[in-house]
């Protein structure tokens, strides 16, 4: 949808436009053009030379003489259609599983068609659209033909668990009978569905299961199922599922021991802790007894590490300690695979404190500045809001100078960042950084290209906001400093003798299309 000019440098104010596609839909508008540049366009004109086909009404076709592999297929005829040539038909089908349509016939000159080759447990959808001369035309709206038998809704009860092994288990459903209506038909089997875990992705793990029993292997000893039955059939499909069965087998740990432990002993390189026991209640057939595991960690940050595992009571001798060093100390619970949280950490001070002692005294003089600025925040920098000074301005380079920041007493000099942006870009970029003095030359510019300068200060504390942009225009540019002000430019009239009193020749037009 880009514009693109179709003819410049008119000079009147029509024109007329040749090598147009004839199938091709246009839009045309008109820009004024001099040697300073383009004008905003006009508001487009819409030239349309597509042709459109009508909508022709046409209603439900409907169905007749229905066969095993046929049926006949008859619609109205539209009253609506005036044309040289009769309307014609084309008779389209598809199947519920594919979203596609197609043609089966064409160019049908009665409102009836016989539909053969038909499959006699399947279900179709039939439509019809008018054919001109222009092409087709909508559809009608679709009739289905529904030829595949469904089953009657099925009430399966919850399946039951009546063996239970770490790695096997065995399932128990009641029977659905369902009855026959041709002697052909297949008897309805089982297919049992399983989930796993945290996913709701329901999977088959079993199928064309006669029985109402059966044992499923292969599980892991440590995860949680949820089972599920279904019956399925060649000629009918598949019923609805059976109330989902839970299985847990995966241990649940709460966060234990609750409790911080306790230093029952301690020596120069041994210390004794002592926690309080949680019991857990087991789950499946999980009878792994609960036992313990210390972490240490040494010196705050450190990581921590295991020291001792498989603790079966609530006390343990931690030896080999470093006489003058600190000690974090925590337990955490250990059932089967898993592993609990752990408890608050317990801290051992071993390291000596030397203590600075000094007389107290009172002192009531009043604080001063610097005192307060010390209990205060730290801060960025304060830049002033006044644009910098545009000074010995040349070609290809220009001088600029700016107010000081504003920064606490107790903080370090603020460093400055010169920021430009190249007209007619919107975006800036720093051009210096790091300066420590309110002035900067800016070199290597564009004679005739247009600027804008801004500028930044910062310290150890974050970066100020902007002062407001300098703008540095050059003649004959079209992005001047008047381009934030939105003043329209003055247009010269001619005088009397029919000279142009401001630019140096006669204005034209540039006339643009768009497809």
């Amino acid at each position: 949808m880009d514009w693109s000019p179709m003819a410049r440098g008119v000079m009147d104010t029509k024109y007329r436009l040749t090598g147009l596609r004839p199938g091709q839909d246009y839009l045309f508008r008109v820009r004024a053009e001099t040697g300073q540049g383009l004008s905003e366009p006009t508001l487009p004109v819409t030239f349309y030379r597509r042709m459109v086909s009508p909508r022709v009404p046409v209603e439900r076709p409907q169905l007749y003489d229905l066969e095993p592999d046929a049926v006949r297929l008859s619609w109205q005829p539209t009253s609506t259609y005036q044309a040289e040539t009769p309307l014609r038909y084309t008779v389209e089908v598809r199947e519920p599983q594919i979203k596609k349509w197609r043609p089966i016939a064409r160019n049908i000159p009665e409102t009836s068609y016989h539909v053969t080759g038909l499959k006699p447990k399947l279900d179709y959808e039939f439509r019809v659209r008018p054919e001109t001369d222009k092409g087709l035309l909508e559809p009608t709206p679709s009739i289905p033909l529904y030829r595949k038998r469904v089953l009657p809704p099925l009430k399966f009860v919850e399946p039951v668990i009546v063996d239970d092994e770490p790695e096997t288990v065995r399932l128990n459903w009641q029977r659905v009978t369902v009855p026959r209506l041709d002697a052909g038909d297949e008897e309805l089997t089982y297919m049992i569905e399983a989930q796993r875990g945290p996913t709701m992705e329901w999977q088959p793990i079993a199928r064309n299961i006669r029985d109402t029993s059966y044992q499923l292997t292969g599980l892991g000893p440590y995860e949680d199922y949820h089972f599920r039955i279904r019956g399925e059939s060649r000629d009918f499909g598949y019923t609805e599922p059976s109330p989902s069965l839970p299985l847990y087998r995966r241990p649940i740990l709460p966060n234990v021991p609750v409790s911080r432990p306790v230093i029952e002993d301690v020596d120069s390189t041994s210390v004794r802790l002592g926690w309080q026991r949680v019991h857990i209640p087991s789950f499946g057939n999980d009878d792994s007894p609960l036992t313990f595991m210390v972490e240490s960690q040494e010196g705050p940050g450190s990581e921590w590490r295991p020291i001792a595992r498989d603790i079966p009571d609530t006390k343990y001798v931690i030896r080999d300690l470093k006489p003058r060093h600190d000690y974090n100390f925590r337990i955490r619970g250990i059932k089967g695979p898993e592993i609990s949280d752990p408890t608050p950490p317990l801290p051992v001070f071993r390291s000596p404190l030397q203590a600075n002692w000094r007389p107290i005294r009172e002192d009531f003089t009043r604080p001063s500045r610097p005192y307060f600025e010390c209990l205060t925040i730290r801060v960025p920098p304060s830049m002033p809001i006044e644009k910098p000074i545009l000074t010995d301005i040349t070609g290809d380079s220009v001088g600029l100078t700016w107010r000081p920041a504003r920064v606490p007493s107790n903080s370090n000099p603020p460093l400055y960042n010169v920021e430009i942006r190249k007209l007619p870009n919107m975006n800036w970029q720093r051009l210096a950084g790091g300066l420590t003095m309110t002035t900067y030359k800016a070199t290597k510019l564009n004679p005739d290209r247009s600027y804008m300068f801004r500028i930044k200060a910062e310290n150890e504390y974050g970066t100020s906001g902007s002062t407001m942009p300098a703008s540095l225009g050059r003649p004959g540019s079209k992005f001047l400093d008047e381009m934030l002000s939105f003043e329209l430019k003055k247009s010269y009239p001619e005088d009397e003798d029919g000279e142009d009193q401001g630019f140096g020749q006669r204005g034209g037009y540039m006339c643009e299309h768009r497809e």
